[in-house]
């Protein structure tokens, strides 16, 4: 069980401003503070496509306890993930057979905590959901204040908001889940989107590749190319552009 947690900063633009459509990725995330650049002893790469990082042992433990999908029982690839259908068929068959739980809590060596796969994904796959309270921006705007002034210490420098339209952020800085943790790379293995069901918007990640056993669960946040300052990336892609922003 984890009994801390580095504190981290996201906050959300919005990328309309930017690109002026919605035909590239309509929302996203961001770390405030950056990454800090670490190595970490023990990881390895266990000779996977998208590269592991998990030390062998810790993998075969993962393994041990939620068990390995096997290639061959992948899900049907869908040939685009815009399709909305699709996308809710994954959602309902992601909830109904608790797809979180060959997801890992684990160190990372982009940054701080990541989250990590026990279990073979398929294209097409729904890999995890961002779970928070929907507030308005008026909301989020207060909270964001009252998360970093450290009134509340547990919240201190640790905002987690995801935009889902122009009026609406999810805030899993209180009420979240594990999806929190996933990182930035200039080369993800997944992509976000915004689904209706029920009537209800929800964020889901969806794997863009097979995505293998140890590796690590990445999305690209998409910073505001118009912000002062670089902010450093160390998501060691082979085409990382070093700069998140």
């Amino acid at each position: 069980m984890l009994h801390t947690i580095e504190p981290r900063c996201l906050f959300i633009y919005d990328p309309l401003d930017e690109i002026g459509s919605q035909e590239r990725k309509e929302f996203t995330c961001a770390r405030v503070e950056g990454y800090k650049g670490r190595r970490w002893d023990g990881f390895q790469n266990n000779q996977c496509q998208g590269g592991c990082l998990v030390p062998e042992e810790q993998l075969n433990a993962w393994i041990h306890i939620n068990g390995q999908k096997l290639c061959s029982q992948g899900l049907p690839k869908f040939p685009d993930l815009d399709i909305e259908h699709d996308c809710r068929k994954e959602y309902a068959r992601y909830k109904q057979a608790k797809g979180w739980k060959h997801l890992v809590v684990y160190k990372s060596r982009i940054h701080a905590l990541g989250l990590y796969t026990s279990r073979f994904i398929s294209r097409g796959e729904m890999v995890v959901e961002y779970i928070g309270e929907i507030v308005g921006l008026r909301v989020a705007d207060k909270r964001e204040k009252e998360y970093q002034s450290g009134r509340k210490l547990q919240y201190k420098s640790a905002c987690y908001f995801f935009r889902i339209d122009k009026e609406h952020i999810i805030d899993a800085t209180r009420k979240g889940g594990i999806a929190r943790f996933v990182n930035h790379s200039c080369l993800p293995n997944c992509v976000a989107k915004v689904i209706t069901v029920r009537h209800e918007k929800k964020v889901v990640f969806l794997a863009e590749r097979d995505i293998f056993p140890g590796e690590e669960i990445t999305y690209d946040y998409h910073f505001n190319h118009e912000d002062e300052g670089k902010i450093p990336c160390y998501c060691y892609s082979k085409n990382c552009r070093r700069y998140m922003n």
